[in-house]
């Protein structure tokens, strides 16, 4: 079963962005329109160029798609830090997803098939430069135009 202890390895942000350091907890939507029944509720983000994107989730608590894959599969049945908000987790369609290894791997390929080769090659650029990547793996990408 899950432990009833949420995460402490989160939000590793100065302290200027973050007071709370560790003990914050991020009621995700549910402080944007005002609802408390909407804690704990995140905006999913495309998975287009997912390999560049880590860490992984809204707290960037994982650092490799593998763990966060694994995560969701055994989420229920494995000793994993808490949720910061109980009230809103899918128990239904995730947690106990009864993937082999293997089928674990075979969505990893999968996902790491959805980041193109020019924008490794860019990433990479950036990175020898130690350029930031903002929002987009590629800064400044959604703005190009063929007839430029």
């Amino acid at each position: 079963m899950r432990q009833a202890t949420r995460s402490r390895r989160n939000y590793l942000l100065p302290n200027e962005l973050n007071p709370d350091g560790y003990d914050f907890v991020d009621l995700g939507l549910g402080v944007t329109v005002g609802d408390p029944a909407e804690n704990g509720k995140f905006r999913v983000p495309t998975l287009r160029h997912v390999a560049l994107t880590g860490p992984y989730l809204h707290n960037g608590i994982f650092k490799t798609l593998f763990t966060v894959v694994a995560f969701y599969n055994t989420r229920d049945v494995a000793p994993w830090p808490g949720p910061e908000v109980e009230q809103n987790v899918n128990t239904e369609e995730m947690g106990n997803l009864k993937l082999s290894n293997q089928e674990v791997e075979d969505i990893v390929a999968f996902m790491n098939s959805l980041t193109d080769g020019r924008t490794q090659v860019l990433a990479a650029r950036r990175e020898l430069f130690h350029l930031p990547f903002a929002h987009s793996p590629v800064v400044g990408f959604s703005t190009w135009r063929r007839d430029r």
